[in-house]
């Protein structure tokens, strides 16, 4: 998941507009210096790890590195409209902007103003610039913290899910084992001349052995997934 190492702000000079200066024969040109202010945030990605065993997380790609998936992400959701507008909302909410007009026209332009690279195997860099230093940082803070709620919506959807499918292999499970451990006691009931081995030894006898065997893979199969499904309720916890 991300986590937000760093936003800096550095001041940056920059010649941007051109204007002539005088309409005479031979032409005269100067530039006008506009002060900018950059934005960066740099978010580094550890691998995921689910059950203590590295995973891909639904909305990730495993061919590409932590970085790389996390700028996808976020490229997809600064082209949608409702993410642009949460970005707005939160800018307005925060003060970064004075109001809804100024707050809706930063939202517009996200996608093609708010520049990503990934600058390693886990690090990514998002930068913006604007003539505002507060509302430079204001649209990266709004950026990352709303990226980093979507993140958690998407895995808490990926645990409850994980959580639904072991509670019902559970469910499924116990029912299994009751109806080995039903066959097994109904076989010793009609051999009273049979006796039940200690331990986890066979009996000689195939038809029980068979019994055996499957009432001791119910019971295996049955721990395996309560551990499973303890493991992912802690980790939502």
């Amino acid at each position: 998941m991300g986590r937000y190492l760093a936003t800096l702000i550095r001041f940056r000079s920059r010649f941007v507009i051109l204007l002539l200066i005088a309409p005479l024969s031979l032409g005269a040109s100067t530039a006008l210096v506009l002060r900018s202010y950059e934005a960066t945030a740099a978010l580094w990605v550890s691998d995921p790890t689910y059950l203590g065993q590295d995973v891909v997380p639904v909305d990730w790609n495993r061919h590409s590195t932590p970085a790389q998936n996390t700028v996808d992400t976020l490229r997809q959701l600064l082209g949608t409209y409702a993410f642009d507008r949460q970005v707005a909302d939160r800018l307005l909410a925060t003060g970064a902007v004075a109001d809804q007009a100024a707050a809706s026209q930063a939202g517009e332009s996200l996608s093609s103003e708010v520049h990503l690279q990934v600058e390693g195997a886990q690090l990514a860099r998002l930068t913006y610039f604007n003539a505002d230093q507060k509302f430079s940082l204001g649209v990266l803070r709004s950026v990352i913290a709303l990226y980093l709620e979507h993140e958690t919506a998407v895995q808490k959807a990926q645990l409850d899910v994980s959580t639904t499918f072991l509670s019902t292999a559970v469910t499924d499970a116990e029912s299994k084992s009751t109806v080995a451990q039903q066959a097994v006691a109904g076989y010793l009931a009609a051999h009273p001349a049979v006796r039940a081995p200690t331990g986890s030894g066979d009996t000689g006898v195939a038809d029980l052995d068979r019994l055996l065997a499957q009432e001791r893979q119910s019971e295996a199969n049955l721990a395996t997934l309560r551990a499973q499904l303890g493991q992912v309720r802690l980790s939502g916890a």
